[in-house]
């Protein structure tokens, strides 16, 4: 398949990306179903409750309709990047890029994250850009890119790398 001929909404269907935050000014249900017709308000609230989001958005006073501003608030840096991952995650695409994501997030938000993210159910191929260990540990396979890689990392994330490559 030559990917140039492939229609940018296509591609869109079957690729999401979560990266830095970009957050539109609407609800947090807009934000993050935006107005795809496939995508139903249950689906929305399960990929909120994957990344641990959902009671938390449910106590703001309007919960899900609550407006958001472009930048981010009235949430936190933690609850802007996982709405991300939610965006990303709520279309069910065939390739799931999560890019560095998960490197802000707390030890225990990313321990929840991650179990969803690799569940054996979900839809996707999984692809991690990360700096953090923990994450990697997590990963089938570990590929290192350039020469960034500090030698203070676990001799058990190492020895996975070279391994994988």
């Amino acid at each position: 398949m030559d990917l140039r001929e492939l229609r940018p909404d296509s591609l869109r269907e079957h690729v999401a990306v979560a990266g830095a935050v970009e957050i539109f000014h609407g609800s947090i249900d807009e934000n993050v179903h935006l107005h795809r017709p496939h995508i139903s308000a249950l689906d929305v609230r399960e990929s909120l409750a994957a990344v641990g989001l959902l009671d938390e958005l449910l106590k703001q006073p309007e919960g899900l309709n609550t407006t958001l501003q472009t930048s981010g608030s009235p949430l936190s840096s933690s609850q802007a990047a996982r709405l991300m991952l939610a965006r990303a995650m709520v279309g069910r695409p065939r390739l799931l890029l999560v890019d560095g994501t998960l490197d802000s997030l707390a030890d225990e938000t990313v321990s929840h994250v991650l179990a969803n993210l690799t569940n054996d159910k979900a839809p996707w191929t999984l692809l991690i850009t990360t700096g953090r260990g923990r994450v990697m540990q997590a990963c089938d396979r570990v590929i290192a890119v350039g020469r960034s890689w500090r030698r203070s990392r676990r001799s058990r994330v190492r020895r996975k790398i070279d391994s994988a490559v």
